[in-house]
């Protein structure tokens, strides 16, 4: 008991409460306010670290000294007066001493914060390298699905860059140095991980390095019983680890997306794996495998909202890919949206789903709005940026449009078509050494793709470079564009004083059909009233004749200035995709 009533007489329990109690408060507030001010766990972390050892400081200070009004002093021992001549001796408060150093350690704590903050972070962008699949090959599908499992649920943080798988799977199998693939892939961070599957048993070995200094930060094995709910849950942890380690900010809504577990059923998550691996491979037999995977993995699990998701991206691409035109596939398309939609509104995968479905059926203002709520619940999505820029640039919104693809380019820089994408609504803004740059790359990386060549001739072909632009369109055929690379052709040829040589593809090009190239090829011979008279013909406009009227022939429809005929056809145009209302519905 003596230690018990020396603790009291030196207020050592009274100030170690007097403490507790203001830190317990002091927690309460952070918890509240360091999300809003994009605080991490990591701080909180460090300041529950400071508060208890501050305890112990604050309670060996008031055990030795004591306030009194001639200052800080030695405590007396017990038994002997403190004297202190005309001047009371009572002592001043010990939580005095708490409050200043708990206001101390505040400070301490977010000065800390911000040095693991601010120091080693350029920025906070992540390449997630291919899985490894060690021992057993055939657990290759099953690797990839918690390669893509990461990524998707990095991918939903607003507050990092995660570069789109597309993009990594070109290191699968590279030797090159950790900082050169980085700085191709324009990565702070990269991940690695090796999967090892034994029996009903899986490991997951994963290491997080910092790219510019070449050096690991971070490295954890999962080691769990083989079953769906653990694969989502190593999922979560491995991201949960790597948004801390960057410290990231994420909300609460982000949170609760990346612990979501969509089904417990392991072989309906294997075939949905199957089936994503199938429908990157766009070809229409790996599609309707895909679809056929999605549909044996909704039998298993019918609340498996991303199978509804997958199911409804592979009918609508057999439809866009022009692999069949059934009208049913549409309409199995849009009840495998709204299923999944249902079951997780805020699934991404649904919702891009659902713009490509309203592209379908040309009503390019609803795709854009269901594109801003994919892109909203997934922000890093290179393929939702990439339709929207698509979206934008048929109702002749090309600034959005550049915005949407130069984002799509910094998550996905290794892909073809994202960059020939940035080319042309490059091209739309008068950005000619950007076109250039962007129509170089993705030749380089795509140079038997006709699609690539079409761009860079028409990108020479707006800089002035006439027989640059002639050698790559000569001799092309790019099926999304009509008679598009003839007519482009054409125009370089007379451009570059060689008229016989385009007056030798008109027959061509009016053999194509196509009724815009048609109109085209007139006026480039000269006859301005002729193609106008074709273009008042049109009822229907398709992709590209949709961009290139409003983005690139301007100036080819209005040789003398504003021509009254064009703003009529432009109407015309945007009416065909459904933008008559498009300024009453898209803030709806």
């Amino acid at each position: 008991m003596k230690l018990i009533d020396e603790l009291k007489r030196r207020k050592v329990i009274r100030v170690g409460v007097a403490y507790l109690t203001l830190a317990w408060l002091l927690v309460q507030i952070a918890e509240t306010l360091f999300p809003t001010y994009g605080f991490t766990e990591a701080a909180m972390r460090i300041l529950v670290a400071i508060l208890a050892g501050g305890l112990v400081v604050v309670l060996v200070l008031t055990w030795v000294f004591e306030l009194t009004p001639r200052g800080v002093r030695i405590t007396a021992p017990a038994g002997e007066a403190v004297k202190i001549t005309g001047v009371s001796s009572q002592k001043a408060p010990n939580s005095v001493i708490a409050v200043i150093v708990i206001v101390a350690a505040v400070i301490a704590a977010i000065l800390a914060f911000r040095t693991v903050n601010e120091a080693p972070l350029a920025h906070r962008s992540i390449a997630v390298m291919p899985f490894a699949t060690l021992g057993q090959s055939n657990a290759d599908v099953f690797t990839d699905g918690i390669h893509v499992g990461v990524i998707t649920r990095l991918s939903n943080v607003a507050d990092l860059d995660v570069i789109s798988r597309t993009s990594v799977l070109a290191y699968r199998d590279s030797n090159l140095p950790l900082p050169e693939v980085a700085a191709e892939l324009g990565a702070a961070w990269v991940l690695n991980a090796d999967v090892q599957q034994a029996g009903e048993e899986v490991l997951v070995s994963v290491r997080l390095a910092d790219a510019d200094a070449d050096r690991e930060v971070w490295a954890q094995d999962y080691h769990r019983m083989l079953t769906a709910t653990n694969m989502f849950e190593i999922q979560a942890e491995i991201a949960n680890r790597i948004i801390d380690e960057l410290n990231a900010h994420m909300t609460q809504s982000e949170q609760l997306r990346m612990e979501r577990l969509p089904t417990n059923n392991l072989e309906a998550y294997r075939h949905y794996q199957n089936g994503m691996a199938l429908l990157e491979q766009r070809t229409e037999s790996a599609i309707r495998g895909a679809v056929a995977n999605f549909e044996r993995a909704l039998e298993l699990d019918s609340k498996y909202s991303p199978a509804w998701a997958g199911l409804a991206n592979g009918l609508t691409l057999i439809v866009a890919y022009q692999y069949g035109n059934d009208p049913e596939l549409v309409e199995r398309a849009e009840d495998a949206i709204n299923q999944a939609l249902v079951l997780d509104p805020e699934l991404a995968d649904a919702w891009v789903a659902k713009g490509l479905l309203s592209y379908l059926r040309r009503d390019a203002p609803s795709a854009i709005r269901a594109l801003d709520r994919a892109i909203q619940f997934r922000p890093s999505d290179a393929n939702a940026h990439s339709q929207r820029a698509f979206q934008h640039a048929l109702i002749g919104d090309h600034e959005s449009a550049y915005a949407d693809a130069s984002r799509a380019v910094r998550l996905n820089p290794l892909s073809p078509e994202a960059l020939a994408n940035l080319a042309g609504t490059s091209i739309s803004q008068g950005r000619w050494e950007e076109a250039l740059q962007a129509a170089r790359r993705a030749l380089e990386l795509a140079p038997g793709w006709s699609n690539t060549r079409f761009v860079m001739g028409m990108t020479l072909l707006g800089t002035g470079d006439y027989e640059g632009a002639i050698k790559q369109l000569d001799g092309i055929t790019v099926p999304w564009t009509g008679a598009g690379a003839e007519t482009l052709l054409m125009q370089a040829l007379v451009e570059a004083g060689r008229e016989n040589d385009a007056q030798a593809l008109l027959s061509k090009i009016e053999a194509s059909g196509d009724n815009y190239a048609i109109a085209v090829a007139r006026v480039i011979l000269g006859e301005l009233d002729a193609g106008y008279d074709v273009l008042f013909g049109l009822e229907e406009w398709d992709d590209f004749q949709t961009i290139v009227f409003q983005a690139n022939h301007q100036a080819l429809w209005q040789p003398q200035g504003e021509d009254p005929r064009y703003q009529e056809v432009l109407k015309r145009v945007l009416t065909s995709w459904g933008v008559s209302i498009y300024e009453n519905q898209i803030g709806d």
